[in-house]
């Protein structure tokens, strides 16, 4: 720091370090909003990233400024602005894999009468980044954007198929001991009791684990160096599916199949698919 007439001045490195320091700050506060949490006050979300409320209250001002944040009509409270919702659909705009997958996903879900989703993995998370919804009687939902633990879904359980259990150990290391159902993958090593499940017959179930009575069926998606970029699954009430899982999963894994040659995957085998067994080269099936 300089000083100048017995006041304290900042030097240009300074300046520099606590402009990235608001930054990083205003960034954490964009991440404290969610599906869970739409409206957020400055005093939950200072408690959230443990900055000063004073300091918080003044960038979520300066967020509301530009249009990323908005009152939420309540008193100090916000939620997220049009600006964000400009710029997330911009991501999906320039997103090649959204526009190859929603004319699969719709004709799937139709095919199926079941909710089919799109999801990929951000960090230890799997972001929804698409959704259909066949004509059903019991209609599901899934937000665009909507955020969950990789291991409680068949959808999240697909995108770890290839992992080591390194790996899986790596992107996955806080599996809460508390499951949303009594079927609910709780630890590590159930984690990878399920996924070595799912390589023997090539695709993965989710039975009641994420919600009671929905059963789901999905399958990864490989970019153009085979590497797993993304998943689909399709959802829908246990009842209405059970009977028909090797339908499902053969539907599933053949749509995955053709989005995955659309990115650029070229298998070096021909790929299977049947109603009775769809082989690990036919891309992974996990349920949600």
């Amino acid at each position: 720091m300089n000083f100048r007439n017995g006041s304290k001045t900042l030097s240009n490195d300074d300046r520099a370090k606590y402009s990235a320091r608001a930054v990083e700050r205003a960034l954490k506060i964009l991440s404290c909003f969610s599906s869970w949490h739409p409206q957020r006050s400055y005093l939950e979300v200072a408690a959230e990233i443990g900055a000063p409320p004073s300091t918080v209250f003044k960038l979520m001002q300066l967020l509301a400024e530009q249009g990323l944040l908005e009152s939420s009509g309540e008193p100090g409270r916000y939620r997220v602005g049009l600006e964000l919702f400009r710029l997330g659909n911009l991501y999906l705009m320039n997103r090649p894999l959204v526009a190859v997958a929603e004319p699969h996903l719709e004709r799937l879900s139709e095919r199926l009468a079941l909710l089919a989703s799109l999801g990929v993995r951000d960090g230890d998370s799997l972001t929804i980044l698409a959704t259909k919804q066949g004509a059903s009687p019991i209609i599901l939902t899934r937000r665009l954007g909507e955020r969950g633990p990789l291991h409680l879904s068949a959808l999240g359980r697909a995108l770890l198929f290839d992992m080591s259990d390194e790996e899986l150990a790596r992107t996955c290391p806080n599996i809460s001991p508390v499951g949303a159902t009594a079927k609910t993958v709780t630890t590590l090593a159930q984690l990878r009791g399920e996924l070595y499940e799912s390589r023997q017959r090539g695709y993965t179930v989710d039975d009641e684990g994420a919600c009671i009575g929905i059963y789901c069926v999905g399958c990864h998606i490989r970019d153009h160096h085979g590497n797993i970029t993304a998943a689909i699954s399709v959802s829908g009430v246990k009842a209405a599916m059970i009977g028909r899982v090797s339908e499902i999963a053969a539907e599933v894994c053949y749509v995955a199949e053709q989005i995955s040659r659309s990115l650029g995957y070229n298998p070096t085998e021909p790929v299977t698919v049947t109603s009775t067994s769809v082989t690990q080269r036919a891309i992974t099936a996990a349920v949600w």
